[in-house]
């Protein structure tokens, strides 16, 4: 099995040996009865490619409105924290996801101090496995100084990489506490969402993706309508051109 880059936004060998996120259940294990334990905590395995394995890093939290929250990293991809979209756990088992078509669905032991199930995408299934090391190390989301209104918004991109068309969505927005958030998700890769940290000196603006090492520099125009700039990942540069997007009616 051809396995592809997680998350990568952007990359310019996008077909590149790697994971494919997704856990549609093959098990043949019995389904197990709810347990009092759960799976919160700092997670270290390993995913079964073609005879190798491949480390992988997932931190799993109880939220405080119920439900969890989580990360997962690559350790040989240069990924780490990156959010996953959706955590649920019944009947003794997890599933959580950053890419909506990539899924791992995993058995917790009964004891919570292992879990064992598949990493399934479109291109078939593959086993993983993981171990309780500690309580899990969730950082909240990077908070940059303000930024003007012009740079406020959703902003959308397109770019061309080695003949695929990317679906960028870019938002910034300042917060109630003075300080500014963003993301950028790929609508084109299971919609994953990265959260950044923004860096504004008038019209030139920085962006930084420590999740997948990554970042972008760009220049807002005068009218505010478009951001033009370059985005930098593993030795790769594309051009990137983010237009506003127009306000919801």
């Amino acid at each position: 099995m051809r396995l592809t880059v997680v998350l990568c936004v952007m990359r310019k060998r996008i077909s590149r040996p790697l994971i494919p996120f997704a856990a549609c259940l093959l098990l043949a294990a019995p389904v197990r009865a709810q347990s009092a334990v759960d799976p919160s905590g700092h997670w270290e395995g390993s995913i079964q490619v073609q005879g190798r394995d491949i480390p992988v890093v997932v931190d799993l939290a109880k939220q405080n409105g119920g439900g969890f929250s989580g990360t997962i990293g690559l350790p040989q991809e240069n990924l780490a924290g990156l959010p996953m979209q959706s955590v649920t756990f019944e009947g003794g088992w997890v599933t959580f996801s950053v890419r909506s078509d990539q899924i791992f669905k995993a058995a917790l032991s009964a004891d919570g101090k292992s879990m064992t199930g598949d990493y399934t995408l479109s291109a078939g299934s593959v086993p993983f496995g993981m171990d309780r090391k500690g309580d899990a190390v969730i950082a909240g989301p990077p908070k940059s100084p303000k930024i003007t209104r012009e740079l406020e918004g959703t902003w959308n991109a397109s770019p061309t990489v080695d003949g695929a068309t990317m679906r960028l969505v870019l938002t910034l927005a300042n917060q109630p506490d003075g300080m500014a958030t963003g993301t950028i998700s790929n609508l084109g890769q299971g919609g994953v969402t990265i959260p950044l940290t923004i860096k504004q000196a008038g019209p030139s603006v920085t962006l930084e993706i420590a999740a997948v090492k990554a970042s972008y520099t760009g220049t807002l125009n005068s009218a505010g309508t478009e951001l033009a700039g370059t985005y930098t990942q593993a030795g790769a540069t594309i051009p990137v051109t983010f237009q506003r997007a127009a306000p919801a009616r």
